[in-house]
C-alpha cells in the first residue's frame, strides 16, 4: 500500500491500475482463453461504498492508503460481476472471493490495533488460502461473490 497517491505510468492512480484496470484489461484481452476468473478481494471492501460522484481513482478524496486499498477491492467485486455479465455469452465464468482475515505483514504494518483485536482469529499462512483453493467448485452464480470461509 504506497503511503501517498502515486501514479502509474499511464497516469491512473496506482491502487486503481493495478487493482482495478488491470484485472479488467487482462480478463478482457485473454476472455477466448479463459474458462473461469476468480478476482481475489479483501475484507477492507467492507466499510467502502462506491464512489457517488464519479471518481473512480479517488483523484478528489484525501490521499488515505487505507480507504483507497477499500474502495479499489469494493470496486474489483464490481468489475467482476459486470465481467460475468458481459462474458457470460462467451462461456467465461468470473467471481470474485474474499478469503478471509489472513496474519500478514501487511495487516501488522498497515492495520496494527485490527490485528491486536482480532488475534486469533486472522488466518495465518497455512490456512489463509482456504477460500481461494475451495471457490473454484462452490461458487454458485457467475458473478457471485464468496466471501470469508470458514477455517
Amino acid at each position: 500500500m504506497p503511503s501517498e497517491r502515486t501514479r502509474s505510468s499511464d497516469g491512473h492512480e496506482l491502487m486503481f491500475a493495478t487493482r482495478v484496470l488491470a484485472p479488467l484489461a487482462l480478463t478482457t484481452l485473454l476472455a477466448d482463453r479463459l474458462g473461469r476468473v476468480i478476482n481475489v478481494s479483501s475484507g477492507g471492501m467492507y466499510g467502502q461504498s462506491l464512489p457517488d460522484d464519479g471518481d473512480w481513482e479517488s483523484d478528489r478524496s484525501p490521499c488515505s492508503p487505507k480507504k483507497l486499498y477499500a474502495r479499489t477491492k469494493r470496486e474489483q467485486v464490481v468489475i467482476s460481476e459486470l465481467s460475468a455479465r458481459r462474458l457470460g455469452s462467451r462461456g467465461v465464468v468470473v467471481h470474485a472471493m474474499h478469503p478471509g482475515w489472513v496474519d500478514t505483514p501487511g495487516i501488522t504494518r498497515a492495520m496494527p490495533t485490527f490485528r491486536t483485536l482480532t488475534v486469533p482469529a486472522p488466518r495465518g499462512k497455512t490456512t489463509g488460502s482456504g477460500c481461494g483453493s475451495t471457490a473454484n467448485p462452490h461458487l454458485p452464480m457467475p458473478g457471485s461473490t464468496r466471501y470469508d470461509a470458514v477455517a
